[in-house]
C-alpha cells in the first residue's frame, strides 16, 4: 500500500520478454511484454533471476557476460520442512562433490529442516536433484514432518562470481541476474539485498541528474565490487572450481588437515575464508599422485589473494581500455577448470 501511495504501479500476470533498445545510442529504454505491449522508462532494473531476461537479450556488445555458461550454473531442488518438536539438532551436513555439485540437510533454523540437492548443469546424471533431496529426507525422516513449508520446486541458479559489470546505458542488473551469489553454496539473498541498497542510491542520483548513462551508473559497480561480499565470493569461485578436480581421498585430506575453512558453507552473510593463509604442506605418507594434484590445488591460495586485490582495484571510473585490462587480469586468476571424469563425494558436519 505504501508503494502504491508513492506512485508505484504493479502489473499482474505479465511477463517481460526482452528489452527495448535504442540501437543508435545502444541504450536500454524500456521492456517488451508478452501481451504485445511495451513499457518505456528512463532506467530499467533487471532482477529477473538467473535467466536475466533483459541481460541475455541485449542485441549489442556489453561489458558483462550476457549468457551464463552451463558450467557456471547448478540445477537445484530444495525443500524446507517442519522440525519435529523432539529434535534438538542445530548442525548442518553438507555433501560436496556429488555429481559435481552439493547437497545439504540443515537443522540450523529453530523450527525447520532445510534440504537441498544440486549439481553442475553440464552432465546427464542418473539422479535428479529432487531424488537427491528425497534420499536425504528418507535418511532423516525421524527428524522432520511430511509437509513442505517452503520450496518444493526445481530451479537453475548461477554458481560463479558476480558479473564484471552490472550496468549498461539505461540498465542496472541485480541479484541472480548479476550472479551476486556465493559460488560455494548458491546463497544470494543477503548479497542481493546489499546490491539493491547500493543500486537504489545510485539510481536516485542518476535520475536526479537526469542521466542514466553507464558512466553515471558506474558507482554501483565500484561499491559492490569493492565490498567484502564480492571479495569473498569472487575468491570462492576460484576455490570451488579447483575443488571439483579433487578425488575423494584428496578431499578427505584437505578437510582433515584444515586446508579449507568449513565456515564457507555458511551461506549468505558469512565472512569465511576458504583457503588458509599458510601454504599447503603435505604429509609424506600421502601418495605422490595426490601430492601433485594438491600442489596444483594449493596454487589457488595465491590466486585467491590476487582476486581479492583485484576486487579492491576495481576501476573507480568507466574507461573502456582500463576496464578491459582489469577484466583480463580477473580471468587470468583461474588455474584449472572442471574435470568431469572424476566424481567424488565427501560428507561434512558443521556445528
Amino acid at each position: 500500500n505504501e508503494a502504491i501511495e508513492n506512485g508505484v504501479n504493479f502489473y499482474d500476470n505479465i511477463n517481460v520478454i526482452g528489452p527495448i533498445v535504442n540501437e543508435k545510442t545502444q541504450t536500454i529504454i524500456g521492456v517488451k511484454l508478452d501481451n504485445s505491449k511495451n513499457i518505456k522508462a528512463k532506467l530499467i532494473v533487471d532482477c529477473s533471476g538467473y535467466e536475466g531476461v533483459i541481460r541475455s537479450n541485449i542485441p549489442f556488445e556489453t561489458d558483462f557476460d550476457k549468457n551464463i555458461r552451463r558450467e557456471d550454473t547448478y540445477i537445484t531442488y530444495r525443500e524446507i520442512r517442519k522440525k519435529l518438536p523432539s529434535v534438538s539438532d542445530s548442525h548442518e551436513i553438507v555433501i560436496i562433490g556429488k555429481n559435481h555439485g552439493l547437497s545439504w540437510v540443515s537443522f540450523q533454523q529453530d523450527n525447520y529442516v532445510d534440504f537441498l540437492g544440486a549439481y553442475t548443469n553440464l552432465l546427464s546424471v542418473d539422479i535428479s536433484p529432487k531424488e537427491m533431496v528425497y534420499k536425504l529426507i528418507e535418511k532423516y525422516k525421524d527428524k522432520c514432518g511430511t509437509k513442505i513449508v517452503k520450496g518444493g520446486y526445481s530451479a537453475s541458479i548461477p554458481m560463479r562470481r558476480a558479473l564484471d559489470s552490472c550496468v549498461a546505458d539505461g540498465l542496472l542488473i541485480i541479484g541472480d541476474a548479476a550472479c551476486q551469489v556465493d559460488p560455494s553454496t548458491g546463497s544470494g539473498v543477503a548479497t542481493s539485498l546489499y546490491a539493491a541498497h547500493i543500486a537504489s542510491n545510485v539510481a536516485l542520483n542518476a535520475l536526479n541528474i537526469d542521466s542514466t548513462k553507464k558512466e553515471d551508473l558506474w558507482p554501483y559497480n565500484v561499491e559492490y565490487h569493492h565490498s567484502e561480499y564480492n571479495q569473498e565470493y569472487s575468491s570462492n569461485d576460484i576455490a570451488v572450481k579447483n575443488f571439483h578436480n579433487l578425488s575423494e581421498e584428496e578431499i578427505e585430506y584437505v578437510f582433515a588437515n584444515d586446508i579449507i575453512d568449513l565456515r564457507r558453507f555458511g551461506g549468505s552473510g558469512s565472512n569465511a575464508t576458504i583457503i588458509k593463509k599458510e601454504k599447503y604442506r603435505p604429509k609424506i605418507s600421502i601418495r605422490s599422485k595426490i601430492l601433485a594434484h594438491l600442489a596444483k590445488f594449493a596454487e589457488t591460495d595465491g590466486k585467491i589473494e590476487e582476486m581479492k586485490e583485484l576486487c579492491r582495484e576495481y576501476p573507480e571510473n568507466y574507461n573502456p581500455e582500463t576496464f578491459k585490462t582489469w577484466r583480463g587480469k580477473m580471468n587470468n586468476c583461474y588455474v584449472v577448470r572442471y574435470d568431469l571424469d572424476k566424481p567424488f563425494e565427501s560428507e561434512l558436519v558443521i556445528s
